[in-house]
């Protein structure tokens, strides 16, 4: 079976995981990057592939089929970390009246600063990424994202360039019409660290979305895999809950919706993009009520509907001759 499976399939490889909250097997392929616009986890897993024993069984069989030098450039890197961090606590988080206070004065409603306790977190938040090879970061353009990035950056010895990216904004569903993204003047003033002649990769405006939270997931794919396919070395993206979420989905078919100022791992590793940890809290002194779960109703189980589509479409993708059932049946029989 697996030598039949390796001359109809040489170049890619799926992996079985299981989760609690999730359905029993769930997939993940072994490639420079998901296809597109159809690629999550609870907080509390950390999952590798590769020490799977299909995964010994196969992947060196496998290997010898690739050519590095006809591989896109987001996959010639040998191994590459991409981070993402969720902004810090929000004034609106606190001040149950803030938003409602600037609707009725006719202001913006949908851009609130850090509280104390965010600028606090996004220090810590920091201190535990200074020490890391992080070549670029790239922000959401709202003023929380941008002050979450600028207190990272300033607990670097050095830090690195903060780019400023339209396509890692917020759900456009809980934002104003147009969102009231800050001014470049004001950008500036938040912070000393952006690099200015970035060209995003979503000018402003950005495209209308519809569905809810999981509307900016293909706005937020296209992004991520841009930067991947654009950039090398480890990056770090900075945005929001459903954003997040979504670039979790994208890279490894799972939604994760994260706390605040919380860091996620993910390891881009001969193709594949693994999960080492997920929504990590462990650096910030106060860990309580970081906003983990999505409030809005209905909006987690459009995000598990989202989920299950990604998952079907990938298999559907990688797998074009078997229905996902024959896929998972392969796996269990050869295991």
């Amino acid at each position: 079976m697996i030598d039949s499976f390796i001359s109809n399939y040489p170049f890619y490889l799926l992996f079985l995981h299981s989760s609690p909250s999730h359905s029993p097997l769930s997939v993940s392929p072994i490639c420079s990057s998901p296809p597109p616009f159809p690629s999550s986890s609870s907080s509390s897993l950390s999952f590798d592939p590769s020490s799977s024993l299909l995964h010994r069984v196969l992947s060196p069989l496998l290997l010898q089929y690739s050519s590095p030098s006809s591989l896109p450039s987001s996959m010639r890197d040998k191994e590459r970390l991409i981070y993402t961090v969720r902004h810090g606590e929000r004034v609106d988080n606190v001040d149950k009246s803030w938003k409602a206070s600037r609707k009725e004065k006719g202001e913006g409603w949908d851009d609130p600063p850090l509280t104390d306790r965010g600028m606090k977190q996004a220090s810590e938040t920091g201190v535990r990424l200074s020490s890391l090879p992080i070549t670029a970061v790239f922000s959401s353009p709202f003023t929380r994202t941008i002050q979450t990035a600028t207190q990272i950056l300033a607990q670097f010895e050095s830090p690195p360039p903060l780019y400023i990216e339209p396509g890692l904004a917020e759900s456009l569903n809980a934002c104003m019409d147009p969102p009231g993204i800050p001014s470049k003047e004001h950008m500036r003033k938040l912070s000393p660290y952006i690099n200015w002649s970035y060209t995003p990769i979503f000018p402003l405006p950005l495209p209308k979305e519809t569905g809810g939270d999981v509307g900016c997931y293909p706005r937020v794919a296209h992004t991520i895999q841009s930067l991947l396919d654009n950039t090398s070395g480890n990056i770090l993206i900075v945005s929001h809950g459903s954003p997040i979420a979504s670039s979790h989905l994208y890279l490894f078919s799972r939604w994760a919706y994260v706390g605040q100022c919380t860091i996620s791992t993910i390891a881009y590793r001969h193709g594949n993009y693994v999960a080492l940890s997920i929504g990590d809290s462990s650096h910030l002194s106060n860990q309580s009520n970081l906003h983990p779960i999505q409030s809005k109703k209905g909006e987690t189980e459009k995000a598990k509907e989202l989920e299950s589509k990604v998952i079907e479409e990938r298999s559907q993708f990688y797998f074009p001759s078997l229905a996902p059932s024959k896929v998972i049946h392969v796996f269990i029989t050869s295991r």
